[in-house]
């Protein structure tokens, strides 16, 4: 009696957290290396140069207004000024668009601190770049605030996947079989 009353006191406090909490706290953090493709940037958003970029993807948890701030425009002891933006088509392709040098692929795009409405479970892809040219090293960090967190989507299993997948449940039903088969021979 006193075990269902504690797990239903709990269920209830912590529905009762859920309903009040008001922000979630995280950080979305990346590095950049020689090895990272690029794309020259033009001076437009960032300065003139090659620019190494990472693709990111996540859904928010919780629908509502996030608030992001480059941990090196707050402390400025980041190892690399960051620049990141939302992509507004998808998916990425560096051949017809560099959200370097057009305003129009990105919205937002956030260099120091910026804010942006996401709605809970969809997809968003981020430009992870710096803002200096040739910039390598990291983690660039940008903590954020808002109604959840960002989580990176879930991975389709590919089909390479779905076929070891298949091999492994037809070899544990062929070693069945064959188990089955001797246990009756030895009877």
């Amino acid at each position: 009696m006193i075990r269902a009353f504690a797990r239903a006191a709990a269920l209830g406090f912590g529905l009762t957290l859920l309903a009040t909490a008001a922000q979630a706290d995280g950080a979305i953090s990346y590095s950049l290396s020689a090895s990272d493709p690029t794309l020259f940037g033009n001076g437009v958003q960032v300065l003139t140069g090659n620019h190494h970029y990472k693709i990111l993807n996540f859904q928010p948890s919780a629908t509502g207004n996030y608030v992001f701030a480059d941990e090196y425009a707050t402390t400025a002891t980041a190892p690399i000024d960051g620049w990141i933006c939302f992509l507004t088509t998808t998916p990425f392709n560096p051949a017809t668009t560099n959200p370097l040098n057009d305003p129009a692929a990105c919205s937002p795009h956030i260099d120091d601190n910026g804010s942006v409405t996401l709605t809970a479970g969809v997809n968003y892809t981020i430009f992870a770049s710096s803002y200096s040219n040739d910039a390598t090293g990291g983690p660039a960090v940008y903590n954020y605030t808002g109604p959840g967190v960002l989580v990176a989507p879930a991975p389709v299993p590919t089909l390479t996947e779905w076929a070891m997948i298949l091999l492994t449940g037809l070899l544990a039903a062929a070693g069945a079989t064959l188990l089955h088969r001797r246990r009756q021979t030895v009877i």
